[in-house]
């Protein structure tokens, strides 16, 4: 009794399995290329379409089938259509090939997915499509390679967009630097500019003092003093071009400045060079350089 039972639910199930087999091949998708011609990496359409029970539920493949030869590049999928016991699913599938065989076929599955969850692959007919192929592999070795080495000149042209979009980034950079490091700039360009100066002064007192030494003029002796002048004018804001001896003693408060001063107007205005005028022109040259480290002092705690 038992084995009859168990003979009866087998012969049940087979049944059943034969039945949906059968049911599903009398369904069978259709595929068609919808373009005659293939060319290398350049997607194609492939229509892609299935008639079925109304009851049944089918899956198409998706971006994890193999579509061998072809790649997957996108679907367009339209919605589904009952007409009395039957349903019709339809998608276009945009494939590329990168295979360079003159023709390539393929065929799809539509996927039935049975009321115990299995599944069960239903294969479409097989279309083919032929690769456009520029250069016949047949005629490589006649084909010869030909050279042009004339210079072509291509006009320039401004791409408007990407200038003001440079432009605007560029500008907000330096604005966001100048808000952290503003101040710091400004400090290191002051002080480039002292030492510009103070370098600069050096190299033509020094000029100065070597033709007093040499031709022991008078105009010599004014130059450099109208040049130290000058220097101290320009590094300190003071206006020492119109200052008297006495004045700039005064504003310098230093020792032997007065002595130094008095020794160069004597030599000036009263043509009465003493031995010590070398002595004093470096004086002046030191004073300038010491009044030079003050001020880049006050620059760096300013």
């Amino acid at each position: 009794m038992i084995k009859a039972i168990t003979f009866f639910w087998a012969y049940i199930c087979f049944a059943t399995l034969g039945f949906a087999q059968q049911d599903s091949i009398a369904y069978k998708p259709k595929l068609k290329f919808l373009v005659d011609t293939l060319f290398l990496g350049k997607p194609v359409p492939v229509a892609f379409s299935f008639e079925y029970p109304k009851h049944w539920q089918v899956l198409f493949p998706d971006t994890t089938y193999q579509y061998s030869p072809f790649e997957w590049h996108k679907k367009d999928f339209f919605p589904t259509q009952t007409q009395g016991s039957l349903s019709k699913d339809s998608a276009i599938f945009w494939l590329k090939s990168f295979e360079i065989e003159p023709v390539q076929k393929l065929r799809l599955p539509a996927f039935y997915i049975q009321p115990n969850g299995d599944s069960v692959s239903i294969f479409s007919n097989i279309d083919s499509i032929f690769l456009k192929q520029y250069i016949l592999s047949n005629r490589l070795d006649t084909i010869t390679l030909k050279a042009n080495t004339q210079y072509a000149s291509l006009p320039t042209k401004l791409n408007f967009q990407a200038w003001v979009l440079g432009l605007v980034t560029s500008f907000f950079i330096l604005a966001i630097v100048w808000l952290f490091f503003g101040d710091w700039i400004k400090k290191q360009i002051l002080l480039l500019n002292l030492k510009r100066k103070q370098v600069l002064f050096e190299d033509n007192f020094e000029k100065e003092m070597l033709k007093i030494r040499t031709r022991k003029r008078l105009k010599d002796i004014e130059q450099a003093f109208i040049l130290w002048k000058k220097h101290l004018e320009q590094i300190e804001g003071e206006p020492y071009s119109s200052f008297t001896s006495s004045e700039i003693v005064e504003v310098l408060q230093r020792e032997k400045l007065a002595e130094s001063l008095q020794n160069i107007d004597r030599a000036i205005y009263g043509t009465i060079m003493e031995e010590s005028l070398d002595k004093d022109l470096a004086f002046l040259k030191s004073l300038a350089k010491e009044r030079y480290r003050l001020k880049k002092q006050l620059i760096k705690n300013g």
